[in-house]
């Protein structure tokens, strides 16, 4: 019958139309999806006066100590507390940051290694929080890389409840956070990152 061909062509059009529609709209719309994805990790806050700054290890491309030492020279803390944790090569993290600064020319009085046994956030959160309260330093800032801040802020309120934080975020080395899918570091780093935001849930 001709009418129901020419409905059935139609009702195809339509299915195609829609189909184009949708492929249009996903690329139209991927790339601020994805940028998304990259900053909801970021919770950075603006920077305040504060009793210390403490660098959270990992930071091997020195962004989280660069960005400790401006705070400090700033006038936003009179003490960087630099953590330990992170072993490279069998030795502390913490005076190869503060010897890289001191390499580019910046003083380093009022730096202090917090050294521990941390193998995780959780664990590393727990260590310099009761670091900082034996020392009666309450009122501190938190550095980081922009792709951990979300994970470490709600790891560190949990374990710091008795401390006034303020996290602040370095951006990532090598990779826009906001254009994180196009290089081989962004997609490495954010799939990562999202998969110890889940596990750290199960306190893994």
């Amino acid at each position: 019958m001709p009418g129901g061909h020419s409905r059935r062509k139609g009702a195809g059009l339509l299915h195609i139309l829609i189909a184009i529609a949708a492929i249009a709209l996903i690329w139209i719309y991927h790339e601020p999806a994805l940028s998304s994805v990259g900053t909801f990790l970021n919770t950075s806050e603006a920077p305040r006066k504060s009793d210390a700054i403490v660098v959270l290890a990992g930071g091997g491309r020195g962004e989280r100590i660069l960005l400790a030492s401006d705070l400090k020279e700033k006038g936003y803390a009179p003490l960087v507390i630099v953590s330990g944790a992170t072993k490279l090569y069998g030795q502390s993290e913490c005076p190869m940051a503060i010897g890289m600064i001191a390499g580019m020319g910046r003083p380093t009085g009022g730096y202090i290694c917090a050294d521990s046994l941390a193998e995780s956030t959780n664990d590393e959160a727990a260590a310099i929080a009761g670091f900082l309260k034996a020392r009666g330093l309450r009122k501190v800032m938190v550095v980081s890389v922009d792709t951990h801040m979300r994970r470490a802020a709600r790891l560190w309120r949990r374990v710091g409840k008795d401390l006034d934080l303020t996290f602040v975020a370095a951006p990532s080395p090598h990779f826009d956070l906001k254009r994180w899918y196009a290089t081989r570091e962004g997609l490495k780093a954010i799939t990562l990152e999202y998969t110890k935001v889940v596990t750290s849930y199960f306190g893994i």
